[in-house]
């Protein structure tokens, strides 16, 4: 599998493609003409990376991530680009801003980058491109992961009720009992949630 979930993050792999498939409300993948694909142009520890698309000059590579962040979060990805050096490029966009562009042959290691992403849905865009003529290096560009943190609470999802007149209930023993020391604002608390709440709503 390459792509995993825990706590509130997603890491994205690329043993194969998978990961485009997404994950329904979270993710979604679109990619260009000529998108970005698995390969072992580079490895990581024996694993695939994900690479530019085999693109001729003037040429553009690019897969588009569409991501939901439940509450404020990062990306971070690790990446590698072998190309001529001020013409071929590396570009990662966010919300249509480019946040990274790489050129040359002179980065041999995969190098880390994080950028802050507020809650909402973001748009993130992996692209390649090439000037008129000529070609250095590996002519591509590679992502080693991709992390996304703000994917859900780190916590577990909990359930309270309440009544028109304001106050709360919990369940106990499958029966609807209400919280006497409770007040509203205990309501807007992860932490009340956590200590009171149930798991699934009742019937």
């Amino acid at each position: 599998m390459s792509l995993i979930r825990e706590n509130n993050t997603m890491r994205i792999t690329f043993e194969d493609d998978t990961w485009k498939e997404g994950v329904e409300g979270i993710i979604s993948v679109t990619d260009g003409t000529t998108p970005f694909y698995t390969a072992d142009t580079w490895q990581i520890d024996g694993v695939n990376t994900l690479r530019s698309g085999q693109i001729g000059n003037s040429g553009i590579s690019e897969t588009t991530l569409s991501v939901t962040l439940t509450e404020s979060g990062s990306i971070a990805f690790s990446y590698i680009v072998s190309s001529e050096n001020n013409y071929d490029w590396l570009h990662v966009l966010v919300d249509g801003t480019e946040v990274l562009k790489k050129s040359g042959t002179g980065i041999t290691n995969f190098t880390e980058f994080t950028y802050d992403l507020t809650a909402g849905t973001h748009t993130i865009v992996l692209r390649y491109t090439k000037d008129g003529s000529q070609s250095s290096g590996k002519d591509a560009c590679a992502f080693g992961y991709l992390l996304f943190t703000g994917i859900e609470p780190p916590y577990a999802k909990k359930y309270l009720l309440t009544d028109f007149n304001g106050k709360i209930y919990t369940l106990v023993d499958s029966t609807v009992t209400e919280i006497t020391d409770a007040v509203a604002a205990d309501l807007g608390e992860a932490s009340f949630f956590q200590e009171k709440g149930f798991d699934t709503l009742p019937t």
